[in-house]
């Protein structure tokens, strides 16, 4: 169950694709690697969240994937689950306690990512999980910041 394409893409990587719920009762039980990596870094957790695949999500969370690893450009699995606006794969993460402060290359973190692309649901869910509003990425940007000029004021009533 260890088997990889040229891409380095795993078995579990590879039935995320569509979101397919089966692998648990067949790759996972089979042993299939739950936090293999592939070439870029990704591992299947990472694809289900930037996916929105919330039961692949919880499935592999279940089976015991590591919800912290980063890729190769720095990014978590809430991270991206945040970018594309995913709240219930955020929640997901938050429940199995994922880090709300890990920065990426461009030292942006999960509510920098929400904030920046305007997911006003994402940022309220980070933020009553205790995520800081004043983690300033590389740009010079802050959550509170993107949140101001984004006009999100439900965020900002928080922060």
């Amino acid at each position: 169950m260890h088997a990889t394409l040229d891409t380095g893409e795993g078995a579990l990587n590879l039935a995320r694709q569509n979101g397919h719920i089966a692998f648990r009762d067949g790759l996972l039980k089979a042993g299939a690697a739950v936090d293999h990596v592939d070439n870029e870094g990704w591992t299947a957790l990472m694809n289900a969240a930037q996916d929105g695949h919330e039961q692949v999500a919880r499935a592999l969370i279940e089976a015991k994937a590591a919800v912290d690893t980063q890729n190769h450009e720095g990014y978590t699995a809430l991270m991206l689950a945040c970018f594309g606006n995913h709240e219930q794969v955020a929640r997901a993460m938050l429940e199995a306690k994922a880090n709300l402060e890990v920065q990426n290359s461009d030292q942006v973190t999960a509510l920098n990512a929400a904030c920046y692309a305007g997911h006003v649901e994402c940022a309220i869910l980070l933020l009553c999980a205790g995520a800081h509003a004043d983690a300033m990425d590389r740009f010079g940007d802050t959550p509170k910041s993107l949140a101001q000029q984004k006009g999100l004021e439900d965020v900002l009533a928080l922060m």
